[in-house]
């Protein structure tokens, strides 16, 4: 995905015969920041291939929400997993 792209409000249209990814990411989620260095992988190896999104989204909806104190317990414990499973680290203003 280029700059431009992901500045942009458009999707990339696949080539004729080119397949598409179209990669749906919560900025509040550890496991989307998690996976996000395997998705840049991927992307680099077959972006001649496969046109690339990424769909900036939420996991938790209008009629769920609920303070994020009340999962604060669950993400501090859960991205110590998030780390080791995936090789990343959260900087102090995610935790």
């Amino acid at each position: 995905m280029t700059e431009n792209q992901e500045n942009s409000n458009e999707l990339s249209s696949p080539t004729e015969g080119q397949g598409a990814v179209y990669y749906c990411y919560d900025a509040l989620c550890g496991w989307c920041y998690g996976f996000s260095p395997i998705m840049k992988k991927i992307e680099e190896e077959y972006k001649s291939q496969i046109a690339f999104d990424v769909l900036s989204g939420g996991m938790i909806l209008p009629d769920n929400a609920q303070p994020i104190t009340v999962m604060a317990t669950y993400i501090m414990e859960e991205h110590k997993n998030v780390e080791q499973l995936a090789g990343v680290k959260f900087g102090e203003d995610f935790l």
